[in-house]
């Protein structure tokens, strides 16, 4: 039996949770004294809290699995490259191996034999498609799209947002992107982790848009969200920003003070370069 099958069963059968509750409500009804009577609406109370909490738990657990079957997908995706390349690798490796002009009839003085115009050729097509190639993650894509599109009220719909949201942009498909981030930017509020991932796309997607003033927005709340590890690059988001703004009054300071706080740090490496371009105030 599949692991979603299985999830199915236990969230339908009679739980021992059920029997309780069924077994405790026969009891109040069956002795209605004075102090069943008092007990009775805290018993309910607390009968209804746990039911609530037990259900939300299964149907997270059923949503972790749907989940991680689309992730397993993706992942054979990327097999399904890997193996290709493969393949391609080893035709090269025997073509660069088994020269098509003789040792016999080699020019004098040759250290080894030559590979004649049509072989390197093919060598050169193969090292470009080998270079070419990627993983075809469509499908997967839109596993996670309808996954979100019914679960945007939860942690695993947005996991599942972010994620078609990653491959879609790498289509270049900006303008599909945007509106499901700004969903999950609203619907994720309480949630810091999604909030940085939301937020840090859709200043990225407005930036490339050539809306400024939306990407500072977001690279604004994203630096007042970050801890001391992801510091760094929420400023280095802002100070690019107002970069290709044209703002370089404002990325100067902020960009001083990746190297002054975070020194050590890539950013630092990217803020000196940006500052030696910039030029002095």
């Amino acid at each position: 039996m599949s692991t979603s099958k299985q999830a199915e069963k236990i969230l339908k059968r009679p739980d021992s949770f059920q029997e309780l509750g069924m077994k405790l409500v026969d009891y109040l009804v069956n002795n209605k004294s004075k102090v069943a009577l008092m007990l009775s609406p805290l018993l309910l109370v607390a009968l209804i809290g746990y039911g609530y909490f037990y259900m939300q738990k299964h149907q997270s657990a059923k949503r972790r699995t749907e989940l991680a079957k689309i992730t397993m997908m993706q992942s054979k995706e990327r097999e399904a490259v890997g193996t290709r390349m493969e393949e391609v690798q080893k035709q090269i490796d025997i073509l660069k191996a088994t020269p098509s002009t003789p040792a016999s009839s080699a020019k004098p003085g040759a250290k080894e034999p030559a590979i004649d115009a049509a072989t390197l050729l093919k060598i050169a097509q193969l090292e470009k498609s080998l270079k070419d190639m990627k993983p075809d993650h469509g499908p997967s894509a839109e596993s996670f799209k309808s996954f979100y599109n019914s679960n945007k009220s939860n942690a695993e719909g947005w996991m599942a947002g972010i994620s078609w949201a990653s491959y879609t942009l790498s289509q270049g498909k900006l303008s599909d992107v945007k509106p499901i981030l700004e969903e999950i930017v609203g619907a994720s509020q309480a949630h810091k982790f999604y909030q940085l991932q939301s937020r840090y796309m859709l200043a990225g997607i407005n930036e490339d848009l050539g809306d400024f003033d939306a990407a500072l927005k977001q690279a604004e709340i994203l630096t007042g969200l970050a801890d001391d590890e992801t510091k760094p690059m929420m400023l280095m988001l802002k100070g690019q920003i107002l970069y290709f703004k044209k703002d370089l009054a404002g990325a100067r300071p902020i960009l001083n003070e990746i190297i002054e706080k975070h020194g050590s740090t890539r950013e630092a490496q990217t803020a000196r370069s940006l500052l030696a371009e910039i030029g002095p105030a």
